[in-house]
Parts: C-alpha cells; structure tokens; sequence
C-alpha cells in the first residue's frame, strides 16, 4: 500500500525506477496546509466518534420509515467514518426541497447523471439504477460541531416529511 501511495503522489511514478505504474495526481502539501492539517488529524479520532454517534442517532430515529434507505451495514471487518450521511428516499427531489424549507441543509449532488449533460458528449447507454440514485440520494447534515438540538431538528423534520412528527 505504501508503494502505490508513494507512486501515485507523483502521479504514477515510481521515482527510483522511473517507471509509470498508473495515473496519479501530483498532491504536494505546501508547509501551511501541512501545519493545518498536523493540528486537525490530532482531533479525527474524536471525530470520528461523534459522527458515529450522530449516525446513531439518525439511524435510531428515522430506520423505521418506509421509502428511506439509510447508510447502515453490518460486515466483518469493515467500518463507516460518515464522512456523509447519504440517505435514499424513493421521494427524491421531494424529500430534499422539504428539508430545504424546513431549514435543513442537504446535499443532492447529481441530479443528473455525467453522461446526460451535452456538454460532455458521453453517450447514453441507459443505467437505470444509476438515473434512480441521481433521483433519490441525498445528504443529511453530517459535521461534529452540529448540537444535540440540531440533529433532533434534523430528525423530526426528516419524520415529519413522511407523516411521522
């Protein structure tokens, strides 16, 4: 693993060999951004921790609701930071305007899939599972520094969408 890091930060290169092994990004910290992020990695295990408790939380509340996929799983060996937490309502554009109303910040990226955009000149092959996420999946307000009172908020206004409050 420490191989292919080292390679991809100099975008594929394996700087003894010279030999390219893939493409890479050139993703060199400046000593500011360095130092920034030396203080803030201290902090990410507690983090972490509080987003599990807020993802908790949200599953707690909101896992009996019909028409609501949450990001929730139970395998072996693997574990979730929720850098996001990405819901899925079968009510897609819906549910985010009412959480948008309500005060509730979301975030709906792709609402469009990449290869519907003209612009682009992909061509469309049909995905219908992809068309279905871009329709339905959503964010909801995933951050460390959200209070207690915040992410009730969150909750009650996410039930109070599908009749629950």
């Amino acid at each position: 693993m420490a191989t292919f890091v080292r390679r991809m930060r100099y975008n594929g290169e394996d700087r003894q060999t010279g030999e390219y092994h893939g493409h890479g990004f050139t993703c060199l910290l400046d000593n500011l951004q360095a130092a920034f992020l030396d203080v803030k990695l201290r902090h990410l295990p507690a983090w972490i921790v509080r987003r599990k408790e807020i993802a908790g939380r949200y599953r707690t509340a909101l896992s009996e609701i019909p028409g609501l996929v949450l990001p929730h799983y139970a395998r072996a060996g693997f574990d979730h930071v929720y850098q996001n937490y990405v819901v899925r309502s079968a009510r897609g554009n819906e549910f985010s305007e009412h959480l948008k109303r309500n005060g509730v910040e979301v975030l709906t990226q792709f609402r469009k899939p990449y290869y519907k955009h003209e612009a682009l000149r992909l061509v469309d092959r049909g995905f219908p599972e992809t068309e279905a996420l871009s329709r339905e999946v959503c964010s909801l307000p995933m951050n460390v520094e959200l209070a207690d009172e915040e992410i009730d908020n969150v909750i009650e206004t996410v039930r109070s969408f599908y009749g629950l409050a």
